[in-house]
């Protein structure tokens, strides 16, 4: 009898196991998608970026005669801006990813074992 309890708890851990890692193989197909995701939306971003900036010149061509070496100089221009732009906004990211980080540490250190456990997988939940 004990020898049969023993075999059905093994075989359940197993499946417990099994489904942990199951779990874990969705989430981490669910972040290589997201990571690919951002990949895409980036180069649409950038594409995009390019477009508006070509317009602009256009745009800028036709209304003022701009001979073709000012059109390439008013280009790198607006390119040089778009970058120092870009800076700002990475700057900007990193200090709220430092902010959210600080609030979550803040937020973890009022809370019991068993409550942070939880509480973790409550914000990966949220950064999907």
């Amino acid at each position: 009898m004990k020898r049969i309890r023993f075999l059905i708890l093994g075989i359940l851990f197993s499946l417990c196991v099994g489904v942990a890692s199951k779990d874990q193989a969705i989430a981490k197909m669910k972040r290589v998608d997201r990571f690919e995701e951002r990949i895409e939306r980036k180069e649409r971003h950038k594409e995009k970026t390019q477009q508006r900036i070509q317009h602009r010149v256009e745009q800028l061509t036709r209304r003022l005669n701009l001979t073709s070496e000012q059109g390439q100089q008013i280009k790198q221009i607006l390119l040089e801006s778009q970058e120092k732009i870009k800076a700002i906004f990475e700057e900007t990211k990193q200090k709220i990813r430092q902010i959210r980080q600080e609030t979550r540490q803040r937020i973890k250190s009022l809370l019991k074992p068993e409550q942070i456990k939880k509480y973790e997988e409550t914000e990966e939940l949220v950064e999907e």
